[in-house]
This record gives C-alpha cells, sequence and structure tokens, in this order.
C-alpha cells in the first residue's frame, strides 16, 4: 500500500479570483477527482487544519490519498496539468506503508 499526503495553502493568486472564478476552477476538479477514484486510488481523507495543534505544519489544508505507486505520474500529472499549483502552494510526502519495526529500524540505522 502506499500513501500519499498533500499540504496546501492559498497563494495570492486564489485569493485574487473572484467567487464565480473559483466556483468554475473547482468544477474542472470534480471530474478530475473522479478520474483517479476510478483509477484505483482512495481519498482516505481531507482536512482543514486545527489551528491549535502543538508543533503545527504551517498548512490551511490536507489530503491523505492511498494507491498503488503505479498510480502516482498520473496522479501527479493531473493536478499539474489543471493548474493546481497556479492557485495552491503545496508539499507533498509519499511512500510505501511499513510496519512500526521496518521504522523504528529505519531511524536507528539513519546517517
Amino acid at each position: 500500500m502506499y500513501l500519499y499526503a498533500e499540504l496546501w495553502n492559498a497563494r495570492p493568486a486564489w485569493l485574487a479570483l473572484s467567487q464565480p472564478e473559483r466556483e468554475q476552477f473547482f468544477a474542472t476538479l470534480g471530474p478530475e477527482v473522479g478520474v483517479q477514484l476510478n483509477a484505483g486510488c482512495e481519498l482516505v481523507g481531507l482536512v482543514i487544519a486545527d489551528i491549535d495543534t502543538p508543533r503545527r505544519g504551517d498548512y490551511q489544508y490536507m489530503a491523505i490519498w492511498r494507491m498503488d505507486k503505479a498510480q502516482v505520474p498520473s496522479f501527479e500529472e493531473a493536478w499539474e496539468r489543471l493548474g493546481w499549483h497556479g492557485y495552491f502552494e503545496q508539499i507533498n510526502v509519499r511512500g510505501t506503508v511499513v510496519d512500526f519495526d521496518t521504522l523504528m529500524a529505519h531511524h536507528i540505522q539513519a546517517s
């Protein structure tokens, strides 16, 4: 299993759009989310970040996806093609799910 975490904030370009322009942009995203879901990606959850989180990252939104690693290139290309990153500053973290012992061993062996 492979997890993909997206964290993002609105860019000034997004904030400059009118509400109808924002609605129009999101109307183009709905079908693409459907394409990703039909391709086997699973949207695990969406988050509006709590502001009182200890050691909080400076991101307002988060999405967690589950997918096969082979799906990653088309998933990432879709958001580029739609122009998402022109409106939202985003970081991503992705990787294969490991068990606790594997994660601890990786920490111990880190250099």
